[in-house]
């Protein structure tokens, strides 16, 4: 994935989270993940976003278009996605287990 494609995705998943209080409650957390399984808010795959998040954790820091201007430091920002990433996990795995078959 370019660098073009997972700003984008990061900055889709920051919309989601930009008048959340605290990324530490499970609520904002759960309604994306619903989000992405369901493709209600998200229109990519948890794959794409999987991949996504996982070059903002190997960077160690978001794309600078994504950059928060609001609520929450880049830190507690990357350390959502990496939790993001966990919940995403089995849908990622299965998909790919499916595509292998």
């Amino acid at each position: 994935m370019d660098r073009n494609a997972v700003s984008g995705r990061i900055v889709e998943l920051l919309y989601s989270i930009q008048l959340s209080r605290d990324l530490q409650d499970d609520t904002r957390l759960d309604f994306v993940v619903e989000s992405i399984r369901e493709q209600r808010t998200f229109r990519h795959s948890a794959a794409e976003y999987s991949e996504a998040i996982a070059s903002v954790l190997r960077d160690g820091h978001l794309p600078p278009q994504a950059v928060p201007k609001g609520n929450h430091s880049e830190g507690e920002v990357v350390h959502w996605l990496g939790r993001l990433a966990e919940r995403l996990r089995p849908d990622v795995e299965t998909a790919s287990t499916t595509l292998a078959d």
